[in-house]
């Protein structure tokens, strides 16, 4: 299932039976509720898989050798080669010296030359568009960019809603791994709805000028104020959208009773 795949893959993620990186054996990990990975508690993964991308050449499956520190990269210069040709994409502009930029991340990490895989990479703008946000997707993988890049490519409400799937980690014994594990299973769903794309401004900035308005289906709380005596009475009201629990509770509700997941989650807030 994992054989010849890319060597990003490999450098970045953990399978099932793989052999943890840099250890003394050659013995397979395995990740689900009876294996290596945890007990038969709560305490194992849910997806079956792990990372590895950050891991400490030195690193060991021991939880209690926590002894190597990593520094964390904020923007890479893979980061710039790649975001400069996905604006040349954009533009119609995509020549051989931008697939050069291209290609020296792609190289780096073990990978053929774009046009090599894909000729009609400089012809097909839509298709170099597929492709550089692939790319960035597999580049970028646990760097916090995707999500960014989801929401500024408006794909959001597709990738980051709905069901999310790993593998069946709750198999019901040790002996059912190879019948059981290996399938395909949701472990959580995930809301992302269109008004999410917009965030709130800031209340600091709006303090700062009373004139700036807030962004269209933000989070709103009026406050009411009386004094009486010497005492203040406080009168709050939140308009929370069903974001957070409430909206979470709702759509657990839509789910138990096989209603529309959007269901209650699209209402226009009352405060504006």
């Amino acid at each position: 299932m994992y054989k010849n795949r890319e060597p990003r893959f490999y450098a970045s993620i953990f399978y099932n039976e793989g052999v943890w990186p840099n250890t003394v054996t050659d013995k397979p990990v395995y990740i689900n509720k009876y294996g290596t990975d945890g007990s038969n508690s709560s305490d194992y993964n849910r997806t079956g898989y792990l990372i590895t991308k950050f891991v400490h050449p030195g690193s060991t499956l021991n939880p209690y050798n926590l002894n190597y520190e990593r520094s964390w990269s904020n923007f890479r210069y893979a980061e710039i080669l790649l975001n400069y040709v996905e604006a040349k994409i954009e533009l119609g502009e995509l020549d051989d010296e931008v697939l050069g930029y291209w290609n020296a991340v792609r190289n780096r990490g073990g990978v053929p030359d774009i046009e090599t895989v894909y000729p009609d990479v400089k012809s097909d703008q839509n298709l170099a568009r597929d492709l550089i946000h692939r790319e960035r997707q597999v580049e970028f993988a646990f760097e916090n960019i995707r999500w960014f890049d989801a929401n500024r490519w408006k794909i959001a409400t597709e990738t980051n809603h709905g069901k999310t799937y790993g593998m069946n980690v709750n198999i019901s014994s040790k002996n059912a791994l190879r019948s059981e594990y290996y399938q395909r299973t949701a472990f959580e769903t995930r809301v992302f709805l269109e008004r999410q794309y917009l965030q709130p401004i800031p209340q600091t900035a709006i303090m700062k000028n009373p004139d700036l308005k807030q962004v269209v289906n933000t989070n709103k709380c009026l406050l009411y104020l009386q004094k009486y005596d010497n005492k203040l009475l406080i009168v709050s009201m939140i308009d929370n959208l069903l974001k957070g629990a409430s909206g979470q509770a709702v759509h657990n509700m839509n789910l138990m009773f096989n209603l529309e997941e959007t269901v209650g989650l699209r209402l226009k807030p009352s405060a504006f």
